[in-house]
């Protein structure tokens, strides 16, 4: 073997060198000695929506704080839903609380969400969602062209966003059954609606919209 480094490959595997050392008498040899073994970095879904957020500095403002939570909890922003952590899911809910200022509701908003509530029924003792209007629907697509904007301005992607969001609606939405009697028409609604909302604001107003937001909240949470 020669006296050059002899080393593994491998990403994370050790990797050794010829390391000299004296022998009695003063003469040379070479022994094999491990060198440290570097561990890659792993991403975390955290670190995707600290990045976008670094894109986008216009939302860290007095009152805006996030976590990994769902929805708005003690007046956090939360970046989850269901088990998936990511920026997309803090935009909506930001959007939420813009959607409240442009319709003049910004008042419902409260410590531990938005004041929104779906009708109810009661059978047998048990509360059931018993929606007659498309009312919760047409805020989420008003919701959803705002997260856009929030998600353009940070970098991400929306060109299957509109027929991913329309297509969860039409499966997920307690009053998915108002309005258009087929699944295709429904969608389609959908679409129309998000692509509305989108089209009635820009970026500009979305920011000008968020500083109020974070100024309420910051009022708010002292």
């Amino acid at each position: 073997m020669s006296a050059s480094a002899s080393r593994t490959s491998g990403v994370g595997k050790t990797h050794t060198a010829l390391r000299p050392f004296a022998r009695r008498g003063g003469a040379r040899a070479h022994q094999l000695q491990p060198a440290p073994v570097r561990t890659p970095v792993q991403a975390t879904p955290e670190c995707g929506v600290l990045r976008a957020l670094s894109r986008a500095p216009w939302i860290r403002r007095p009152g805006f704080t996030w976590g990994t939570h769902e929805g708005f909890r003690d007046y956090s922003f939360g970046a989850r839903a269901g088990p998936e952590i990511g920026f997309q899911h803090l935009a909506h809910e930001m959007a939420h609380a813009i959607e409240l200022l442009g319709n003049a509701e910004l008042a419902r908003l409260h410590a531990n969400g938005y004041g929104l509530r779906v009708a109810q029924v009661e059978i047998l003792g048990r509360s059931y969602d018993n929606p007659e209007t498309m009312q919760a629907t047409e805020r989420e697509c008003r919701v959803a062209g705002i997260q856009m904007h929030i998600m353009e301005s940070a970098g991400l992607r929306v060109s299957s966003f509109i027929d991913d969001f329309a297509e969860t609606m039409v499966q997920f939405m307690p009053d998915w059954f108002v309005g258009a009697k087929h699944s295709e028409a429904r969608k389609h609604q959908r679409e129309e609606l998000i692509v509305k909302s989108y089209g009635s604001w820009d970026r500009n107003a979305v920011r000008e919209a968020w500083s109020e937001v974070c100024a309420h909240i910051h009022r708010c949470a002292g």
